[in-house]
């Protein structure tokens, strides 16, 4: 955050999970100090190579973040702790049921609603949709916000998508493989 001007929006997914990662990795890097000192390849008593959430914290504060999620940077947890939260909800879940997905864009389209579909298997749902009477291009990225009843289909990878209610214009789905197929990006295994 020292790199970043005093105006800087912050926007956290969720601060007590921000807070539970920080002090996990705190807890981490302490250990791995004190096996090093007893070790003796560290001397007693080092300085440590990082903040500790009792600095962080009070930065994030000073910065007033934007929480999306529905925990606060005190570690509470309680729905609806966000008002930004409140509108956001996990998509549907189509197991790959393709036909399925297509009645509902067509639906969700008719309604106002705007979709965005990120998947790494783009051009094929293109050929779907169009077969359906939806017509739609393959984009790369999303550069502007689409306007009401868009439908945008962009080649790529995204962990997880959501639902935004509460729009002027009715809702904003963003659908990612995990929704549509029920595929998710591999994380790296921790050893």
């Amino acid at each position: 955050m020292d790199y970043a001007p005093d105006d800087t929006l912050l926007v956290m997914d969720d601060g007590a999970e921000f807070m539970t990662l920080v002090s996990e990795l705190e807890a981490q890097a302490a250990q791995t100090q004190r096996d090093l000192v007893t070790g003796g390849d560290l001397p007693a008593n080092p300085l440590p190579p990082h903040l500790t959430w009792a600095q962080v914290k009070p930065l994030l504060e000073s910065r007033r973040p934007i929480l999306l999620g529905h925990g606060d940077l005190q570690g509470r947890t309680a729905p609806g702790a966000s008002p930004l939260a409140r509108h956001f909800v996990p998509g549907p879940r189509y197991g790959g049921q393709v036909k399925q997905i297509v009645a509902d864009v067509a639906k969700a389209r008719q309604a106002g609603t705007i979709t965005v579909l990120v998947t790494r298997q783009a051009p094929r749902l293109a050929d779907l949709l169009e077969e359906a009477g939806q017509t739609v291009a393959v984009d790369e990225e999303v550069l502007q916000a689409p306007p009401a009843r868009a439908l945008r289909l962009v080649k790529g990878v995204l962990d997880e998508g959501w639902v935004l209610r509460g729009l002027p214009a009715g809702s904003l789905h963003l659908y990612s493989d995990a929704e549509l197929f029920g595929w998710t990006k591999p994380s790296r295994r921790r050893v």
